[in-house]
């Protein structure tokens, strides 16, 4: 063909001799078919296997199956079964282990409590009712006689005779005794509301205690009370 035999001209120019010379014109013919293979040299194409560490990290990024990642170090977990879930739901709510002693031990101590409150009242209530038989049955002996008045000179007075009598005079407040057993020793008195001290003092010639007594300024009436102390008795 005549296209494959053609040849690229390549012209040059001339270039000053430094000498001072000109170098000739040359012409140099190039092969058009050595220039043709070098212009057109192809490189293979290089395929880039499918197992790359590229393609696999683009794989686990975008598979949303393989983008969990787990600890290797964890302890693996139990999977919760409905067994389970009912065993923790009710385990609060079963009975301890002692509960049915402790039960058993309250109500015992409750009713020991009550049964002695019980019998306590009851005790109570008898010693109380036994008290009142015996207060009851008990006939005392003895007997205290009404307040007998005497003046300093050991003339009896009535009460309504200390009226006549002048503030600061001198009295005597009497009371007697009688029983078929034992003995008096002693007497006291509550004038107008006002205690006197224990007298053991007695009208001479008789068994009656006697309290002497001054009559105050501006009394005019007076309440006399008197207690006899019988030696079994007590205070009548």
């Amino acid at each position: 063909m005549s296209d494959d035999n053609n040849q690229l001209n390549t012209a040059v120019t001339p270039t000053p001799n430094p000498v001072g010379g000109n170098v000739s014109d040359s012409t140099t013919s190039v092969p058009a078919q050595a220039a043709t293979s070098t212009t057109n040299t192809v490189l293979p194409d290089v395929k880039i296997p499918d197992s790359s560490p590229q393609t696999n990290m683009q794989q686990d990024v975008t598979t949303p199956t393989t983008s969990t990642m787990t600890n290797p170090f964890a302890t693996p977990q139990k999977p919760v079964t409905p067994t389970d879930v009912t065993t923790v739901v009710t385990s609060p709510h079963a009975p301890q282990k002692y509960g049915g002693r402790k039960v058993l031990a309250t109500i015992f101590g409750v009713l020991l409590i009550v049964g002695g409150v019980a019998a306590g009242v009851l005790l109570v209530q008898r010693q109380q009712n036994i008290s009142e038989r015996a207060q009851t049955n008990v006939q005392y002996d003895a007997q205290c006689s009404e307040v007998i008045v005497y003046d300093q000179d050991w003339n009896r007075l009535s009460l309504a005779d200390l009226n006549g009598i002048t503030s600061g005079s001198v009295v005597r407040f009497a009371v007697v005794g009688a029983s078929s057993s034992g003995n008096f020793d002693k007497a006291r008195f509550t004038i107008n509301g006002t205690k006197t001290p224990e007298v053991t003092d007695k009208k001479p010639g008789t068994e009656e205690f006697y309290y002497q007594y001054i009559l105050p300024e501006g009394v005019r009436s007076y309440t006399v009370k008197a207690e006899i102390h019988h030696t079994i008795w007590g205070w009548i």
